[in-house]
């Protein structure tokens, strides 16, 4: 795999990666609850994240929107979502775009996630398309200290008609409830979450594992992730914080 192959598989990534487990707001009155409290969206909302290595400097930055809601029968809802990754000293550059359907039946959560991203090799720059499926959290009621549960992914990357398809298979398990501060502001009852996510590419001989440990507010949603991935030899730290949304002021 090149190495701009592997920039686009990355950025696929980092426009999967946080939105993972945006859910929906049942209908944007304050009396109906959301289909799972973790992660409200009602149409118009923004978060802004920017994603980096430990103790360095930040060299991605996301944005997503809520661009529309829908309801349908019994406890199912939709919403579609716009994310777009760029490097935080040119904000006025993409280096990836994605829309995400959302899907929520009974407070559980899946994700159909189609995009676009860049990636360089040298002097060149190759632009290839991205289309995932992930499961999203489980319903909110569920989501206690102690609490497992084990879900599957698929990325699939094509670059100049090649495509490339990587499979994820996590074991995820609630930590604890806990403090956590970000530049967005202090969550003082976050809901932490520690996985381990097998990662392999259909058809050749490479394989990597993550460890992930995500932050989740009520209300808010994904305000913190650190990731640990480890290739072969090769173990990559990068930690993704939560700066602004559109849901709350700063605390």
């Amino acid at each position: 795999m090149t190495s701009s192959r592997l920039a686009l598989l990355g950025l696929a990534t980092a426009l999967v990666g946080g939105v993972a487990f945006f859910v929906l707001d049942a209908t944007g009155t304050d009396a109906s609850p959301p289909c799972n409290a973790y992660y409200p969206v009602p149409p118009g909302a923004s978060w802004t994240y920017r994603e980096g290595p430990l103790d360095g400097k930040p060299r991605i930055e996301k944005v997503v929107r809520v661009l529309t809601t829908e309801e349908g029968e019994g406890d199912r809802r939709t919403a579609l979502l716009e994310q777009s990754v760029r490097t935080p000293g040119a904000p006025g550059v993409a280096a990836g775009q994605a829309r995400t359907r959302v899907h929520c039946d009974r407070g559980r959560i899946g994700l159909t996630i189609e995009g676009a991203a860049q990636g360089r090799e040298g002097d060149r720059t190759s632009t290839g398309s991205v289309r995932a499926e992930i499961p999203g959290l489980p319903p909110a009621d569920v989501l206690v200290p102690g609490y497992t549960w084990t879900s599957k992914s698929i990325i699939r990357a094509r670059e100049a008609g090649v495509e490339s398809i990587t499979e994820g298979r996590r074991e995820s398990r609630v930590a604890a409830i806990e403090a956590v501060s970000v530049p967005a502001g202090h969550f003082a009852d976050a809901l932490k979450i520690v996985a381990i996510e097998d990662l392999t590419q259909r058809g050749a001989a490479r394989s990597a594992r993550q460890e992930l440990v995500e932050w989740y507010a009520r209300g808010v949603g994904l305000v913190m992730r650190e990731t640990r991935v480890q290739s072969g030899e090769q173990t990559a730290t990068s930690v993704e914080v939560l700066v602004a949304s559109s849901l709350f002021a700063k605390r």
